[in-house]
C-alpha cells in the first residue's frame, strides 16, 4: 500500500521469473492539500461564483421510506428507484393527481412481486412539491 494512499492498485505480469509489479497506481485524492490546509488553517478549494444568483424552480419528491419498506418490503428499493427516475414533467402531472386524489401510480422498470411493473402510493408515502431554489455557483 503506498504511503497515504486511500486505495491503491497493482498490474502484475507472469514472466518467467515468477509474478512481477510493473505499473502501481495510488489514489492519494488530494492527501497533500488537506494536510496542507488542515496544518496552515488555509482552505485550498477553488470556487466559481457568478455574477448573478439565479432561481431554480423544481418538483422534488420526497418519499416516507419508514411507510415505504414495511408496506413493499422486497419492492420498496425498486420502487423507490423509479419514483426518483421520474422527469419534472411527469412529477408535475403526479403532483395534481396526487393532490386531486390523495394517491398516485408509478410505473417501475423492473417487475414486482405478483408479477406487475405499476404500483399505487398514498399521499401518506409520497410527497410532491414545488421549490424554488438560488443557485450562486455554476452547475
Amino acid at each position: 500500500m503506498a504511503h497515504y494512499a486511500v486505495d491503491c492498485w497493482d498490474a502484475e505480469l507472469l514472466i518467467s521469473y515468477g509474478w512481477i509489479e510493473c505499473v502501481g497506481c495510488a489514489d492519494r485524492s488530494a492527501y497533500d492539500l488537506t494536510v496542507h490546509s488542515k496544518e496552515t488553517g488555509t482552505p485550498l478549494t477553488v470556487k466559481e461564483y457568478l455574477p448573478e444568483p439565479f432561481e431554480i424552480t423544481e418538483w422534488k419528491v420526497s418519499l416516507e421510506v419508514k411507510l415505504l419498506g414495511p408496506r413493499f418490503k422486497g419492492d420498496a428499493k425498486k420502487i423507490e428507484a423509479a419514483v426518483r427516475a421520474l422527469d419534472q414533467e411527469t412529477l408535475e402531472t403526479l403532483a395534481a393527481e396526487l393532490a386531486e386524489k390523495a394517491l398516485i401510480s408509478v410505473a417501475t422498470a423492473q417487475i414486482l412481486t405478483g408479477g406487475s411493473t405499476t404500483t399505487e402510493l398514498t399521499a401518506e408515502i409520497c410527497s410532491i412539491k414545488k421549490i424554488t431554489r438560488v443557485e450562486n455557483m455554476p452547475m
